[in-house]
């Protein structure tokens, strides 16, 4: 698992590509899976908003979702955590 900074900005839309692989680097097939995306503030330990992802091929985990600028409007400007999950259906 790797953390990378994502910068996104205040009104507008921001899409955020998700590619899910493996500890070899390979891609991962999450069918029968969902996945979500959460913004989490660290600071307050709350989630703030959470995102379903769009797969546009789930079964190479390639998938996308976009953080909307009404949420990221009302955010303070400072560092959020970007955190995925994935459920089983």
């Amino acid at each position: 698992m790797y953390s990378r900074t994502i910068k996104v900005y205040q009104g507008i839309d921001n899409p955020v590509q998700v590619i899910v692989r493996n500890q070899d680097q390979k891609s991962v097939n999450l069918t029968g899976y969902l996945m979500e995306a959460s913004i989490q503030d660290p600071i307050n330990q709350i989630t703030v908003e959470t995102y379903a992802v769009t797969f546009a091929d789930i079964t190479k985990g390639l998938g996308t979702v976009v953080l909307d600028k009404s949420t990221l409007n009302n955010l303070e400007q400072r560092f959020y955590k970007l955190t995925f999950k994935t459920i089983r259906q």
